[in-house]
């Protein structure tokens, strides 16, 4: 199993009105820059990253804001890693 969520249970998510959400901006790009050469984990790894450092610029903005933290719940065993599109370049210059 393995789950990604914007924040931990009991918390809410930050949302902007004209921006949306910094969780689903960093997954989605994340997502279109990284998937044909990245494993899931990894994807989700960054996307939690991002997401961290993204919010944290945000809180030191606002004082209303507190950083975003996503949680990623993993129960995979063994060394397989899941693939989404290993033989489709979506964006061959991105790093």
């Amino acid at each position: 199993m393995l789950i990604l969520q914007s924040c931990f249970d009991g918390r809410k998510s930050i949302r902007d009105a004209n921006y949306g959400s910094p969780f689903i901006r960093e997954l989605v790009k994340t997502l279109y820059k990284h998937s044909s050469h990245r494993d899931l984990v990894t994807l989700f790894d960054i996307v939690q990253e991002r997401v961290k450092k993204v919010t944290k610029k945000l809180a030191e903005k606002h004082s209303h804001m507190t950083q975003q933290v996503p949680v990623v719940t993993k129960t995979l065993t063994g060394l397989r890693k899941v693939l989404l599109f290993p033989k489709y370049i979506v964006c061959p210059d991105a790093e």
